[in-house]
């Protein structure tokens, strides 16, 4: 997993999410391409006209973001260790807390109320 712009694929300047939310929503109606030479992903804002740079993981924690129903960081650490095929650690669970809190100052994904 490596960062590609900012800690972890994209950038805002919105404060980080002080309390870990256990519920997250993705935003709606971004549009996502892929380089053809990378697993790198750009998506693009129209709410913001914004345009960010992401890792595949990146991406890969937003897909499943995206269902709108309640992930506990936990499962969502393991649901990505699986689909790297690696064990769940605290590496892991560092990235995915970070990079929720990169995607949400940057408006991909917002915290629900729990």
């Amino acid at each position: 997993m490596r960062g590609i712009v900012g800690a972890f694929g994209l950038r805002g300047e919105k404060p980080l999410v002080t309390a870990q939310p256990s519920r997250w929503m993705a935003a709606r109606d971004l549009i996502w391409t892929c380089y053809d030479d990378s697993d790198e992903w750009v998506v693009y804002d129209p709410f913001s006209a914004d345009v960010h740079l992401l890792t595949a993981s990146a991406r890969l924690l937003w897909t499943v973001v995206s269902d709108e129903q309640p992930h506990a960081i936990e499962d969502l650490v393991a649901t990505l260790a699986a689909a790297l095929e690696r064990s769940p650690d605290d590496e892991l669970t560092r990235f995915t807390r970070e990079t929720l809190s990169s995607m949400d100052r940057a408006g991909l994904v917002r915290p629900l109320p729990s």
